[in-house]
This record gives C-alpha cells, structure tokens and sequence, in this order.
C-alpha cells in the first residue's frame, strides 16, 4: 500500500484502472486528457493515493472501452477465460445465450 495521509486508502477497493489504461496503450497523459484531469491526478487515483467516484468510474470506462465493473473484477493484462465468457454472455439476448450454452455443451462432449 503506498504511503499516504489519507485514512481511506487502505479501505478503498483495489482496481484494474492502470491495467486497463496500459491493455488500451494509453500513456498516463492521455488518459488524463481523455478524462479531463491531470496527469498527477490519475497517477494518485491509479495508486489509490485519492479516492475515485462514480463520475470518474464511468469516464473512464468509456474512455478506456469497457464496464464500471471491469476495473474491479477482470485484469486485461491477465485474462480469467470464465469472467470473460460470462462478461461477454451476460450481455447477449436470451437466444445467443442458449446457442452460446449448445456450442459449449457440444464443446466439452467432443472433448
């Protein structure tokens, strides 16, 4: 945990911020730009040094191309092959659903 006078910072929620902004090759400065902050400001808020908020969330999920959730649950850099089918399905219609479950199914007989 980096060294801050800030109480909070040890109980804020770690995230995937960093490694989505590196996943999209984004430099600090950028992203910055892109999220109408400065540059030292997300370096704080990627060290969890600031606290982030539900606006900043939602920014920088659409500056960085994907969900709120993502910057807690799914590591780009690192991909866990079940959170994303699940991300990936969840958002699908009940039809793609059911034909994304039979091609599985079909998957793992044939072995």
């Amino acid at each position: 945990m980096p060294k801050t006078t800030d109480p909070l910072a040890a109980t804020r929620k770690p995230t995937f911020l960093r490694e989505w902004r590196k996943f999209r090759e984004l430099s600090q400065l950028e992203a910055a730009d892109r999220l109408g902050i400065k540059q030292g400001t997300l370096s704080k808020i990627e060290r969890r040094e600031l606290p982030y908020n539900q606006d900043f969330l939602e920014k920088a999920a659409l500056a960085y191309g994907c969900d709120v959730e993502d910057f807690f649950a799914n590591n780009p850099l690192k991909p866990d092959t079940p959170k994303l089918i699940y991300s990936k399905l969840s958002k699908a219609s009940p039809q793609m659903q059911k034909r994304a479950l039979d091609i599985l199914d079909a998957l793992l007989k044939a072995g």
